[in-house]
C-alpha cells in the first residue's frame, strides 16, 4: 500500500490543510518561505492536534533539534534525507497504523 500525501508550500497553506484534513504524520520543514515551521507546530499543539510532527531541516545542529522538540515536534530529520532514514522515521511514527 502506498502513502497518500498533501503538500503545503508555506505556513498559511499548512494551517489551512490541517484545519480541513486529518493526517497520520506531518513532515514539517523548519525553513518555510513565510517563516519558521516551529510556528505551525506550536499552532497545532495549541489546538490539541496530536499528529506526530517530524522536523526537516538542512541545519542539523543540536540547537535546531532542541528548539524543534520544544516547539512540539516529535522527531527530527536532517537534509539531505536518505531513503533509509525516511523509512525508519515513517515506520517509527506510523507503526500503530498496521
Amino acid at each position: 500500500a502506498g502513502l497518500v500525501h498533501s503538500l503545503a508550500v508555506d505556513i498559511a497553506q499548512a494551517m489551512q490543510l490541517l484545519q480541513k484534513e486529518s493526517f497520520d504524520l506531518v513532515l514539517l520543514d523548519l525553513g518555510l518561505p513565510d517563516g519558521d515551521g516551529r510556528t505551525v507546530a506550536r499552532w497545532m499543539r495549541s489546538r490539541k492536534i496530536q499528529t506526530p510532527i517530524i522536523a526537516v531541516t538542512a541545519a542539523a545542529f543540536e540547537e535546531e533539534k532542541q528548539s524543534a522538540l520544544q516547539a512540539g515536534m516529535n522527531d527530527f530529520l536532517a537534509k539531505p534525507i536518505d531513503q533509509r532514514s525516511l523509512r525508519r522515521m515513517l515506520e517509527k511514527h506510523l507503526s500503530h497504523l498496521r
